[in-house]
């Protein structure tokens, strides 16, 4: 797992643009794990706000006594 790679990046609006820097194996599947990490909080905040907003519509509709309109 020693294997290293050159990376180029380009970022238009800096003063210069094309950055190249030297990457191992261990570096980018960490970044990934960090990535999939991220990921995986975003997915349960964005589902816990749906779960909310949904409890929240129901109750209301419930409490108003009236049908859901369609």
């Amino acid at each position: 797992m020693n294997d290293k790679f050159q990376v180029t990046t380009y970022q238009p609006n800096n003063k210069n643009p094309e950055k190249s820097e030297v990457v191992t194996e261990k570096s980018v599947l960490e970044l990934a794990s960090d990535y999939r990490a991220a990921g995986l909080f975003v997915e349960a905040a964005a589902s816990s706000l749906l779960t909310s907003a949904m409890e929240r519509n129901t109750s209301t509709t419930a409490s108003s006594g009236s049908p859901e309109q369609s």
